[in-house]
């Protein structure tokens, strides 16, 4: 049955002339979070953790034990577990840790049915905000270098594979996806096994894309972006609408570091024999993906990849019907 948290949210924002307050939770700004996230692991009632947990629906989850924290050497890496409390009769067999890195101007916490899905199979979750989204630090939107999506990524999974102590499988949508090759080309082993969601190596109608920002770069700063265009999801797109902490302007500089960085992996000629699931929409207009699954099927040897002709890009929000077998497939 389709959850009705995203769509009673946003239709109460939506309705023309509504007379209703908002959520509380909009009333805090992402500095004022960030700030206040610093006590969340030591106070679990503290007013703006509250409103967080309701706004994206974590109180809806049954059956988990929540912690909100801040990791890294300054806590600029704001990471969320969640612990199933299921018996361990009803856990599906060999559960691993999934540690779940979003994409581009999203953050974690728009992988609610992905944390709902998998929580009641008895895994036990990580999801972390990448530097510059959700609660971790940095300007939004913005990085000097994809290395610092590698740096967060490696304190993650070191963070996940101390926490609870058992086999890791690492899941990463579009951005996340890169920030996991990055770890994987630097020589990371933590995981046993990646998933990749849609991933970014380049970036659709990336030469317009680049063209686009060498012309404008002398005058501007920001490219806006309209936020829900890569789901079929109408909830979602609603929900999109109004989450605060959703990133709506791409900076130029962003563009510029994933211009590198496919440059530097394209010109890596190593060959990389970690298992590898990548899950892959066909109506992606996001990234440039018949180029980057030819890309990653050579680098990538023990590459299995499943093609969804019905599927957008934000595959861990898509519609039901469609999320529903992505899941499928991860847990396989």
């Amino acid at each position: 049955m389709k959850k009705l948290w995203l769509p009673l949210i946003a239709i109460n924002f939506l309705t023309f002339n509504c007379k209703k307050p908002q959520h509380e939770f909009l009333n805090y700004s992402r500095q004022q979070l960030i700030d206040n996230s610093a006590q969340w692991e030591s106070n679990a009632g503290e007013r703006s953790l509250l409103a967080y947990r309701s706004f994206y629906g974590l109180d809806t989850i049954p059956d988990v034990a929540m912690e909100f924290r801040r990791i890294g050497a300054a806590g600029e890496y704001f990471v969320t577990t969640v612990e199933s409390t299921k018996a361990l009769a009803d856990r599906r067999q060999n559960c691993r840790t999934i540690v779940f890195f979003h994409g581009y101007l999203d953050h974690s916490m728009l992988a609610i049915e992905f944390i709902r899905h998998f929580s009641q199979l008895g895994f036990d979750i990580v999801l972390a905000d990448l530097p510059g989204h959700g609660l971790s630090k940095g300007e939004p939107g913005a990085i000097d270098d994809f290395s610092s999506y590698k740096q967060a990524i490696e304190a993650v999974l070191e963070f996940a594979g101390e926490k609870f102590g058992q086999p890791v499988v690492a899941v990463g949508h579009s951005t996340g996806a890169a920030g996991l090759i990055e770890y994987i080309r630097c020589g990371g082993d933590i995981p046993e096994k990646y998933v990749f969601l849609a991933p970014l190596v380049k970036v659709y109608m990336m030469e317009y894309a680049v063209a686009a920002v060498d012309a404008t770069d002398s005058f501007l700063d920001y490219i806006p972006t309209r936020r829900g265009k890569s789901t079929s999801d109408k909830a979602m797109k609603a929900f999109m609408q109004i989450d605060s902490l959703g990133v709506r302007k791409i900076p130029l500089d962003w563009m510029k570091a994933a211009q590198r960085w496919l440059d530097d992996v394209t010109a890596d000629g190593n060959f990389y024999h970690e298992q590898v699931l990548i899950l892959q929409g066909e109506k992606d207009k996001t990234v440039d993906y018949k180029f980057n699954m030819d890309f990653l099927q050579k680098r990538f040897t023990n590459a299995e990849i499943i093609m969804l002709p019905e599927a957008d890009h934000c595959l861990h929000y898509e519609r039901e019907e469609i999320r529903t077998k992505v899941f499928e497939q991860i847990e396989d």
